[in-house]
């Protein structure tokens, strides 16, 4: 038996966002674009290997607490609310999700309040090093949701640069604001975006991440992409836990 390997971690993360993009073809890929634009945006920012690592890491993971299609759906709205300080259910959802993986408690941390606004954070009194990368996480969410993938893309940068600037536009920090005006004069963010190799591309340009995992970290791993797939309808719920359940006792036997 194998009692220490070590993997990829993003690779690992990317295989769950995987499961959830699953969900509806409307959705596939979102959690990947999201990873990306918050990856250039904090590169942008010149934020370190570790932060940007983080903000991929809840990119990729960040809408896994939504149990339905249609609360999915209801996320893609650009002047969405979730309540009080970011905590939206499906937000809090992911980060209880997550929060329990040492790897992943910084990420879920994040995904908590990625639909937080600059007022919230000043009125809830979060610390810096959690506002404004969940201000960032934020921000990346909006401009993918902005994006029409039924219209050339680099044609769109004016109408969301000034959908990003007008009402609304309160909510993210002048500073983030300011780096994605930056991107967004360049072609190539806007390809990289709507490629459908977006998920080889986040893969390949985030900082490279290595964890070793034992058999009690596979096993947790397992049952996060149980609760993941099997969460998405109250008819499958309990499968896989209970296909597991009955195999063990058959083997037992």
């Amino acid at each position: 038996m194998i009692k220490v390997s070590r993997i990829p971690f993003l690779r690992l993360i990317a295989s769950l966002s995987d499961a959830v993009d699953l969900v509806s073809p409307v959705l596939v890929d979102h959690h990947k674009r999201v990873a990306y634009i918050a990856l250039r945006l904090a590169e942008e920012l010149g934020l370190s290997r570790r932060e940007c690592s983080d903000l991929v890491v809840a990119g990729l993971l960040h809408d896994s607490g939504t149990l339905s299609l249609a609360e999915r759906l209801d996320c893609l709205d650009f002047d969405y609310l979730p309540g009080a300080a970011g905590a939206g259910e499906h937000a809090y959802m992911g980060y209880a999700l997550f929060r329990q993986h040492d790897v992943l408690q910084t990420p879920a941390t994040l995904i908590r309040y990625h639909h937080i606004t600059r007022e919230e954070a000043l009125r809830f009194s979060l610390p810096e090093d959690v506002s404004k990368p969940s201000l960032l996480l934020h921000l990346a969410d909006r401009i993918d949701i902005l994006v029409d993938h039924g219209k050339q893309v680099i044609g769109q940068r004016r109408e969301i640069l000034e959908r990003l600037a007008g009402p609304g536009g309160d909510k993210f920090l002048p500073d983030h604001l300011e780096a994605f005006k930056r991107l967004a004069e360049r072609e190539e963010f806007w390809l990289d975006l709507v490629s459908p190799s977006i998920r080889q591309i986040v893969l390949e340009r985030a900082p490279s991440v290595w964890i070793q995992l034992n058999i009690e970290h596979f096993k947790e791993m397992a049952e996060l992409f149980c609760r993941l797939i099997d969460y998405r309808s109250r008819f499958t719920a309990t499968h896989s836990s209970g296909v597991a359940a009955s195999a063990r006792s058959l083997a037992g036997k």
